[in-house]
């Protein structure tokens, strides 16, 4: 998963970070080691994060504008998230593929 080169971030069902690939902590600006098993939307923006964990129904996928912090500068992701269930059909994640097309 390291060496993927899309933004790759994985969630438990509580919303704490488990996987987060290098690519996803480039495209968004934050340290894995500061991220995993934290809340995913803590000291984040909520559009840069929050919406795509939560809004898994979209299959086509969600193009978010993330802003540096003196707004001088802006990319946009285009993210992919699918729920993860267990074997009896429960929901216990969510991983979401994180694509740059800002260009």
């Amino acid at each position: 998963m390291h060496s993927v080169a899309e933004g790759l971030l994985v969630v438990d069902a509580q919303g704490r970070v488990v996987v987060m690939n290098p690519a996803a902590e480039r495209l968004l600006g934050v340290a894995r080691k500061d991220k995993i098993g934290r809340p995913v939307d803590e000291s984040l923006r909520e559009e840069q994060l929050v919406s795509l964990v939560k809004d898994s129904k979209n299959k086509e996928g969600k193009e978010i504008e993330l802003f540096s912090q003196n707004n001088e500068t802006s990319k946009t992701i285009r993210t992919s998230s699918a729920v993860i269930e267990n074997e009896n059909g429960q929901t216990v994640g969510m991983v979401s593929v994180l694509s740059d097309i800002s260009k």
